[in-house]
């Protein structure tokens, strides 16, 4: 529902500004209580990228652009569904436990409960590397079932879309949409969802939270840090993908400690391989184009292959060909720090809100957790006879590492739990006000951050509906 024909006073019991996956779990947790919910949600809008556009005044920063989606269900109208939960230690800094809601969240998703907190290799019933885990921990990542949310059961609330928050304060919303319709809505809570920049910009302009908010922002670094040597289908055995029930498990290796730094395996292909030109032919017709002539022979001469990938995808391994290179992506956390900031800026957006300023910073703690991550892992692969690592030679220049560096879609921080927050996600000297976004984690780790922000809306669901 739009905002045409909508009074411009409307009342809520919650009202939640987001309707992505933070802002929709809530409502779908809260349809059995007996609160009144109404969602705001700023899309669909024409030109994403002007609505979306923010400055840039420290590392180079894409998430602007290229990791955020308004519409109904946001940013998992594009998620490919990787789950994982955040590893202990960074649980630990955590004022509440996550287990209860972590499996609600997997239970919604498709998951299996409690799968997202196991041994990758344990789970498929493998031996495993053999790495010393006070070295090198595991971690599963799981690619569920329900990735678009927008489908999601809401109950009875109320879901406004083209609704653009322009205003928060306890218990009022104002919200506009683009041809200058406005609604005001009076509630008893407010739910900020909207994501860590919306959700941080949002608050700066309503001037909640104080001068602590948009501090402390992060997101992970990632890089291309090494390169495997060893037996490439070893490699690819050991670490690539395994299926089971029609999903994706991938395994992970994570060096302990805090930032953490995950490092995921990954396989190139040759670019002539069936596989490769199969993958080419599948995303022209998906953008209805014409496949290119050339990979349809590929496709043909490589039959054999194909043939043996499907022998391997019935055996619950990836039916990907032999790999030409193998190499090693890390994903590192980042310390909470007063480095990284989130800003407004002078520019304003096309309601004449002020744009996004992020200030992300990268520094020598990054360096060194990537560093540290490289070196451990050659020493365990050298330990157990599988290979060693070729490290990138830039990761030695201190000064000029990072420009081999960029974000991943995966900002945090800025509102964070006991510092802008309370304990109940209600926002510090602002009565009514509450955070539910990866802005409020108090420690963000390495992981993909999406299964703990499903699970973090549940808790809060919990809280008001008693």
């Amino acid at each position: 529902m739009s905002l045409e024909g909508v009074a411009t006073k409307l009342r809520a019991d919650v009202c939640i500004v987001g309707a992505g996956a933070a802002g929709l779990t809530l409502a779908h947790a809260l349809r059995d209580s007996a609160l009144s919910v109404l969602v705001l949600e700023s899309g669909p809008v024409d030109d994403p990228d002007r609505w979306n556009e923010g400055e840039a005044v420290g590392h180079a920063y894409n998430g602007f652009l290229r990791g955020r989606v308004r519409g109904l269900g946001g940013t998992t109208a594009v998620w490919p569904g990787q789950c994982m939960r955040l590893r202990p230690e960074d649980l630990a800094a955590w004022p509440f436990d996550l287990d209860a809601s972590y499996r609600r969240a997997e239970r919604m998703l498709g998951l299996t409960e409690g799968e997202t907190a196991r041994d990758p290799w344990e789970l498929f019933g493998d031996a495993g590397p053999g790495f010393d885990p006070s070295r090198i921990e595991s971690a599963v990542s799981i690619f569920c079932r329900r990735r678009r949310l927008a489908s999601l059961d809401v109950g009875a609330a109320r879901v406004l879309t083209g609704a653009v928050a322009t205003r928060v304060e306890g218990g009022r919303v104002e919200a506009r949409d683009t041809v200058g319709r406005q609604v005001e809505v009076e509630c008893v809570a407010v739910v900020l969802a909207a994501g860590t920049i919306e959700t941080l910009r949002l608050m700066l302009a309503s001037g909640i939270g104080e001068e602590r908010v948009g501090r402390t922002f992060e997101d992970h670094a990632s890089a291309d840090v090494a390169r495997l040597i060893g037996r490439p289908r070893d490699a690819q055995d050991m670490y690539g993908m395994r299926i089971r029930h029609r999903m994706l498990y991938a395994p992970k290796l994570i060096l302990p400690g805090h930032p953490g730094c995950m490092a995921n395996v990954v396989f190139r292909y040759a670019p002539s391989s069936a596989f490769e030109a199969l993958l080419r032919i599948r995303r022209a017709l998906r953008a209805r184009a014409r496949p290119d002539v050339r990979d349809l022979g590929h496709t043909l001469r490589g039959a054999p292959d194909l043939a043996a990938g499907g022998l391997r995808m019935a055996r619950g391994r990836e039916p990907a060909p032999r790999p030409v290179d193998v190499r090693i992506l890390a994903i590192v956390g980042q310390r909470p720090t007063t480095a990284g900031a989130l800003t407004l800026s002078g520019d304003a957006d096309p309601l004449g809100m002020p744009r996004a300023r992020v200030d992300w910073q990268l520094g020598e703690v990054e360096r060194e957790a990537i560093v540290a991550t490289v070196t451990t892992l050659d020493d365990e692969l050298r330990r157990t006879g599988a290979g060693s690592l070729e490290p990138e030679p830039w990761l030695a220049d201190t000064e000029h590492w990072h420009d081999h560096a960029f974000d991943s879609f995966h900002p945090a921080g800025g509102a964070r739990i006991g510092d802008v927050v309370g304990h109940d996600l209600q926002v510090q000297g602002s009565p009514g006000v509450y955070v539910c976004s990866a802005a409020a984690f108090p420690r963000a780790g390495c992981v993909n951050p999406t299964l703990t922000i499903v699970a973090l809306s549940f808790h809060l669901a919990h809280r008001l509906s008693a």
